[in-house]
């Protein structure tokens, strides 16, 4: 309701930019509630004011997002494809981040289509640009950890299983944002399950 309603003001006021960032908060929480058809349109929405805007990271960050949104309602070749598109923008912009982050988003929609070698591929590209330079992400890398970590577990690898597991376990403390992958491993762990 809050994001809503800052969406009307800003509009009223003609700023764009906080527009954008009322729609993307919006459709941030409409996602996270698997609405994820309703979550599309308010990031659309985002986009196109954040790209008005000229804020080429935010729009990309948001396409990111709705390639995820597609993967989350099943349509992953729709998702791929516009992750594939995200992850190229971010490369002609230089923006690292963004680049790791699609490319687990891309390792995690490859995942759901069971099509391991590919997500691995993905998984390790991001490991590479979210571990080096100057900054590192554990958000991502503890994403490409978990799905790592799943890959191993079904294909019957053991110790695969356990490196993925114990990168999790070293980088957990250091992940502040709550997804859902997170919130399976700390209930594993709970669980007392961590002699995997």
């Amino acid at each position: 309701m809050e994001a809503d309603r800052a969406y009307g003001v800003a509009t009223r006021a003609a700023l764009d930019l906080v527009a954008a960032r009322a729609r993307h908060v919006l459709a941030g929480v409409l996602a996270q509630r698997k609405r994820e058809d309703e979550a599309i349109e308010r990031y659309r929405e985002a986009a196109e004011l954040y790209a008005r805007c000229g804020e080429a990271y935010e729009a990309i960050r948001v396409r990111i997002s709705i390639g995820l949104c597609y993967v989350n309602l099943g349509k992953i070749r729709e998702g791929i494809r516009l992750l594939r598109t995200a992850l190229d923008e971010a490369g002609a912009g230089g923006h690292g981040y963004l680049e790791a982050y699609a490319l687990s988003c891309l390792g995690e929609a490859y995942y759901r289509m069971k099509e391991p070698l590919r997500a691995q591929s993905c998984l390790r590209q991001s490991d590479v640009l979210a571990g080096t330079g100057e900054r590192r992400y554990p958000d991502l890398l503890f994403l490409n950890a978990f799905y790592e970590w799943r890959i191993a577990g079904g294909q019957g690898n053991p110790t695969r299983e356990k490196i993925a597991f114990g990168r999790m376990k070293a980088l957990r403390p250091c992940v502040e944002r709550r997804f859902p992958e997170v919130e399976t491993f700390d209930a594993y762990v709970e669980r007392g399950r961590n002699d995997v």
